[in-house]
């Protein structure tokens, strides 16, 4: 059976209590725990079973490695510090026979988004950020029709239109939505974008990023392409019932809306179900079935057995977040939820 690792880190101290079954972490000094954990070498935390393709009925096991450092961390210490121990895991990861790795969250970051982590290692190292591409599109179609929207009435913006994540996702969603608002602060792109107009029944609106957006108030979805273009949010303003959804990471907003405006929808990416009787056999706050997208392309990349590095450094390809689109479907890998915060949301 052919075998993956993925390397992953808790979001913070709760995470790391309920992922060990160990409540009485969060009763404990956090100043105590939060400056052992920095020192706990990188762990086999579990093996995940039950991936079986639907195409082919292959297997594979993964390998879960967890690294104990939790965000605050990251922003305090070294990047070199948090290399090392990403590297470690790595090392780990492939002495214990796995084939590939993936990297979730913070550890796709370090290193150049991965080069130097995959120098460090013989076995192929990939972030994720291809198929966390590829099922962006189905992420904004799919909770605007779970909210009753009539696509073809409805308005997205996209923050960041011309930069990889915001033009694919305009690529991909064109002709299903009724408008679209593009917003860059890059003229040249904009205008190569604006030759989409007239070619679908989707009405195409270009800005060049104001101070004062009010394009954005009537928006049914706002996707937060790039992180600089955050700050143009302005909460209070937006339409009722607006999902605001920050593909960014780290994420650009602060976590949850005003008191007054509880009817924003804060989510910041897609849950998959992958083939199968899927078990991580610990929690990481989704239910034991489920996976964040960066997981899933490892997952993908195994079943098929295309042991090279698929997302590496910055740039991703179309071409390849179109391929593994098709493989994760070819396989029965799901669009079946959002998250925010690390959590699975089950009420949109």
């Amino acid at each position: 059976m052919k075998k993956f690792a993925f390397i992953f880190h808790p979001h913070d101290l709760e995470f790391y209590a309920d992922g060990f079954t160990e409540p009485d972490l969060k009763n404990k000094n956090p100043d105590l725990i939060k400056n052992a954990m920095r020192w706990f070498p990188p762990f086999k935390r579990s093996t995940v079973t039950g991936i079986k393709s639907v195409s082919n009925n292959k297997e594979v096991e993964g390998i879960m490695i967890l690294v104990s450092l939790i965000p605050e961390h990251m922003k305090n210490l070294s990047d070199e510090f948090a290399l090392a121990k990403f590297i470690e895991a790595a090392k780990l990861s492939e002495k214990m026979g796995a084939q590939i790795i993936g990297l979730g969250a913070y550890a796709s970051l370090y290193g150049r988004h991965g080069v130097d982590l995959a120098a460090a290692v013989k076995i192929p190292v990939t972030t994720g950020n291809t198929y966390t591409l590829a099922v962006t599109p189905d992420v904004i179609l799919k909770i605007l029709g779970m909210r009753n929207k009539d696509l073809l009435k409805t308005k997205v913006s996209i923050l960041g239109a011309t930069g990889i994540l915001g033009s694919y996702c305009l690529r991909s969603i064109i002709g299903k939505i009724g408008e679209i608002n593009l917003l860059s602060s890059n003229y040249k792109r904009l205008e190569d974008l604006a030759i989409l107009k007239g070619c679908f029944s989707t009405k195409i609106n270009s800005y060049f990023v104001q101070d004062n957006p009010r394009y954005l108030y009537d928006s049914d979805l706002i996707l937060v392409a790039n992180a600089k273009y955050a700050p143009l949010v302005k909460l209070d303003k937006l339409k009722k019932g607006v999902v605001v959804y920050d593909a960014t990471f780290p994420k650009s907003f602060i976590d949850g809306a005003p008191k007054s405006r509880e009817d924003i929808l804060f989510i910041d990416g897609g849950v998959i179900l992958p083939p199968g009787n899927t078990d991580f056999h610990f929690s990481f706050g989704f239910p034991k079935s489920v996976a964040f997208p960066c997981m899933a392309e490892t997952m993908i990349l195994a079943l098929e057995e295309i042991f090279e590095p698929y997302s590496l450094g910055r740039i991703v390809d179309f071409n390849k977040a179109k391929k593994i689109y098709a493989l994760g479907n070819k396989h029965g890998f799901k669009l079946v939820g959002f998250s925010h915060k690390g959590k699975m949301l089950t009420n949109v």
